[in-house]
């Protein structure tokens, strides 16, 4: 292949997994054979650059990236680039064609020390053609095989490496008339109790109220309970949040590219730390609480009022213009003694902009009625097993009804799982490019996917609502517990309860009407535990 003199060079020094990084003998023995180039061919090596660790044909090359980026800006001057073999420059024949037509483009060759070119330019551009698709031949024939072993491997309920998740311990394990030895994962006890606290601190708080990602992380690293050595994020903490391994399914290949349409994800089934149902709690808390989405879009903006500490900001609406009411301050007045004080009020957004007739109404007079009303005509015994009875009454009609909307939301849980199983086989069969739109699109149906597996979760839930078991012991602890709450005067901890058996507080000229659902409280009477602790239910948990 003829190129110009070359005077000067950057070599790239790169091993396709970390355990070649780690071993160093290939990252040396591919430095000494590019010096030894250099030398016999008078080249200065001006740099070399280090690519240890990464696979080549993922497609993600940094390296490659800087290599570019440093010779546009001037940083390094090169007349080649210099690699030990074309095989560790790169087995993706179509990345090896953009960069090395980047660097044609400014006269700048990729030379393998190992492989030299003929003189001619036809032949050597038939012999560098060869030997890229060889190599990605080589690639993709070795990750076949890395991939069958490893589903295999899964198939059976082994571990498949990598990090072990927190909470669990890896132990290895021989397979059965066999010498081979293999691993499973299992419950770490001391890790296991501080990940069920985290997903209690995520549904129910501390006092009732769930703690966001980053409060969680917080309060560990303040028990000093570390992150096995490091401090905790919040990163860590929604990553743990949101993998179904804590309750028993982890799901292997489910990142896997396109290409391996034919290897479906294998759910290997592993020791629960948490319920399932405990999980989906979670869930759709921290889709709740999310105030904007991956594009900070602004989402589920009456979710701030919702996670105020005062106690009507949220349930409080407007029934004029349905605007949720805000807390604001008035100024000073006095006080029975003389002195000055400032007064808080909910006052509706629209009442000046645009002529809302909705009034204003000073807190903690609405706040004592709110309380006063509920405590007399919701919490207590009669009215409970009023509500109960009734409930039995028509269970079989709610059931009836949750029926059909089941068979609809499966209808669509299958649908939606065809859509998505034949874009991945599109881009499998090269008739879409995995660009952003496309990852976009599929992340939106993921996310609708979601949606409908909690839906179809919760119906069952209620399904299996306990109503036999509600006997008067049963509501008078339910009793009990929430008036000593909401007695005890705690903003926070009165607004989990009011959250759980309101909907919404309709606030007019004339009347302000309090709306609940007789279902959510009969729900909420089953959760409570016989012998609770009444200065903070257990049982309080975030209710949308």
């Amino acid at each position: 292949m003829k190129v110009k003199k070359i005077y000067k060079a950057v070599g790239l020094i790169r091993v396709s997994t970390d355990m070649q990084a780690k071993t160093n003998d290939s990252i040396d023995g591919q430095k000494k054979s590019i010096l030894k180039w250099a030398k016999e061919n008078g080249v200065e090596i001006e740099k070399f650059y280090n690519e240890p660790g990464n696979s080549a044909f993922r497609g993600k090359r940094p390296t490659l990236d800087l290599i570019e980026n440093e010779i546009n800006e001037g940083i390094v001057t090169p007349n080649a680039v210099v690699v030990y073999s074309f095989s560790r420059f790169t087995r993706n024949a179509s990345i090896t064609g953009t960069f090395k037509a980047n660097l044609m483009e400014k006269e700048i060759p990729v030379l393998s020390v190992t492989e030299p070119m003929p003189d001619d330019e036809d032949s050597a551009f038939i012999s560098q053609t060869v030997i890229d698709m060889v190599n990605e031949l080589q690639s993709r024939t070795n990750s076949k095989i890395v991939q069958d072993r490893l589903n295999d491997t899964a198939d059976k309920g082994y571990f498949t490496g990598g990090v072990i998740p927190y909470g669990y311990s890896s132990v290895p394990v021989t397979i059965p008339n066999t010498n081979i030895e293999k691993k499973i994962l299992v419950i770490n006890p001391k890790e296991a109790e501080v990940a069920k606290e985290i997903f209690n601190l995520a549904e129910v708080g501390i006092n009732g109220k769930p703690l966001g990602v980053f409060a969680i992380a917080k309060y560990l690293n303040k028990k000093i309970t570390s992150y096995r050595g490091k401090r905790w994020t919040k990163n860590t903490i929604d990553e743990m949040l949101n993998k179904s391994l804590y309750y028993g399914e982890r799901v292997w290949g489910n990142k896997r590219l396109a290409r391996a349409k034919d290897n479906p994800p294998i759910i290997i089934k592993i020791p629960p730390i948490i319920t399932k149902e405990q999980f989906m709690s979670v869930q759709k808390g921290l889709k709740a609480r999310r105030l904007t989405t991956t594009n900070n879009e602004p989402v589920n903006s009456s979710i701030k009022g919702l996670r105020s500490k005062t106690l009507l900001v949220g349930l409080l609406k407007c029934q004029y213009c349905g605007c949720n009411m805000r807390l604001m301050n008035g100024k000073k007045i006095k006080d029975v003694d003389g002195k000055p004080e400032r007064y808080q009020y909910y006052r509706c957004p629209n009442r000046t902009e645009a002529d809302c007739i909705c009034p204003n109404i000073r807190r903690d007079h609405l706040d004592k009625v709110i309380t006063e009303t509920v405590l007399l005509n919701v919490l207590n015994t009669k009215i409970i097993e009023e509500i109960v009875l009734e409930i039995k009454d028509k269970i079989g009609d709610i059931i009836k009804h949750d029926d059909k909307i089941l068979l609809k939301l499966h209808k669509q849980q299958a649908s939606l799982k065809l859509k998505i199983n034949k874009l991945y086989d599109m881009v499998a069969d090269e008739v879409f490019e995995m660009d952003e739109t496309l990852k976009e699109n599929l992340q939106n149906k993921k996310s609708v996917l979601s949606n409908i597996n909690y839906s179809i979760d919760e119906i069952k839930t209620r399904a299996k609502l306990p109503l036999k078991k509600f006997g008067k012991p049963q509501v008078e602890a339910f009793v009990k517990a929430t008036v000593s709450v909401l007695s005890n005067q705690n903003q926070e901890n009165s607004k989990q309860i009011l959250l759980k058996i309101i909907d919404r507080i309709l606030v007019n000229k004339d009347k302000i009407e309090v709306c609940g659902a007789n279902f959510k409280i009969a729900e909420f009477v089953s959760k409570t535990k016989m012998g609770t602790s009444y200065e903070v239910p257990t049982f309080v948990s975030i209710w949308r």
